[in-house]
Order: C-alpha cells, then structure tokens, then sequence
C-alpha cells in the first residue's frame, strides 16, 4: 500500500516536472467567470431595483418622461403624446423620448394604449449629473 502511494506521487512528480520544463503551468488555470456569475447577477438586479425605486410615482397633472420603442420618429412619438390627449413639455435628447403632461388621471395608461413603452415622472433634477439646465431656480 505504501509502495503504490509512492509509485503515485512519483508518477504524478514527473508530470508535473514535465509540464513545468515545457513552459506550462503545472495546475491548469480555471477561469473565475462562473464562480463570478452569482454575484454579478445579484449586482444587477439590485442595481435595477435601485433605479425603479428612485423613480417617483407620477402626479395628476405633472410632467412624465415618455419613451417609446427604439427607432420611433419624434413625429411618431409626439404624434403619440398628442394621441393620449397630453402636450409636449420638452423633446428628449433622442428622438424616441419626450417630457409630456396632460391632465387626465389615466394619462401613463393612454400613452400605453398608443404604444409608448415607458412612463415615468419626470424628475426636476438630472439624477447625479446635476440640475437641468432649464430650471429657473437655479
């Protein structure tokens, strides 16, 4: 028995004496993207999470951010707020959002109806980039 152990520690020696002198590495390497995989993933979601959290929820007459899907024209997305009986606040950066009100109680509802797929209120400030710039109280 003790004889064998030895012939398999010699055996497994040599091996690695061998992978050493050819350039490898005598334990292969694994990768830490799966044990990696969990954490990340639960980076996320409560990164999400916080983000959903943040938003307000939308006021009766207040202004909502409106975005619809990618690749939508401004004349297509205005079309929609005006669809949902809303006016336009502010055009958004990219054609596909805008910053609207409208004073119907199911506002968020109608522009859903006309296709938009996000509504949400929109805030004064510009999240951790600073104030908007049309803000007169600054």
């Amino acid at each position: 028995m003790v004889g064998q152990r030895a012939r398999n520690a010699r055996a497994i020696c040599t091996r690695v004496a061998a992978a050493i002198s050819k350039g490898g590495d005598a334990v292969p390497s694994r990768s830490p993207l799966p044990a990696l995989l969990p954490a990340l993933s639960l980076l996320l979601v409560g990164v999400a999470g916080l983000a959903w959290a943040s938003v307000p929820p939308a006021r009766l007459g207040g202004q909502v951010v409106v975005i619809a899907p990618p690749g939508t024209s401004q004349i297509r997305t205005l079309a929609m707020v005006a669809g949902a009986q809303g006016a336009l606040v502010a055009p958004g950066r990219f054609a596909n959002i805008a910053i609207a009100t409208s004073p119907r109680a199911d506002f968020a509802a109608a522009l859903r109806r006309e296709g938009v797929w996000f509504v949400f209120a929109s805030p004064r400030l510009a999240g951790c980039l600073g104030a908007a710039k049309e803000d007169p109280a600054l």
